[in-house]
């Protein structure tokens, strides 16, 4: 119980700022942002979903098919009522940070927890080629094949 609570008000911690961002970044038309550019380059946007169904996450897609090394706006969005984890330790660890707000990265679960109802944007440069498992699942659960799925990094089109 006293993990739940803790995770609570982490949840409490995280909404206020992701809120006042996701809000910002519809604009006043309810316009979808543009993905940025880094150094000339457009960031390639991919969007990871979030939801719960009876009580159960489920994420996807459950393969994201991303550019090697290039520029990409990573968006977690949260559909459901309860703050969850997206973890990617060897994605994130292999990946080149660029930019993000709004949220604390778990170095050590490599991830984030993103509060219900709510984006998180991570501005990064894509690792070298290969599959990097990821999951997302609510605080002191154990993620399921339902909440969990790879970002397959495939070489640059030449």
């Amino acid at each position: 119980m006293g993990r739940m609570n803790h995770a609570l008000k982490l949840a409490t911690l995280f909404l206020g700022p992701v809120a006042v961002l996701t809000a910002a970044g519809k604009g006043a038309s309810g316009q979808v942002p543009r993905s940025p550019a880094v150094g000339g380059e457009i960031a390639t946007p991919v969007e990871i979903t979030m939801n719960t169904v009876n009580s159960d996450v489920q994420c996807g897609p459950p393969r994201a098919r991303l550019p090697a090394r290039d520029p990409l706006d990573l968006r977690v969005i949260n559909r459901s009522e309860f703050p969850i984890m997206f973890v990617a330790p060897q994605f994130f660890k292999a990946s080149q940070h660029i930019e993000s707000a709004g949220f604390v990265m778990d170095l050590v679960k490599g991830g984030f927890l993103v509060a219900p109802k709510s984006t998180v944007r991570v501005l990064l440069r894509t690792p070298a080629p290969g599959e990097y498992y990821f999951s997302c699942f609510q605080p002191n659960s154990i993620p399921n094949p339902a909440s969990s799925g790879f970002l397959i990094v495939v070489p640059a089109a030449t």
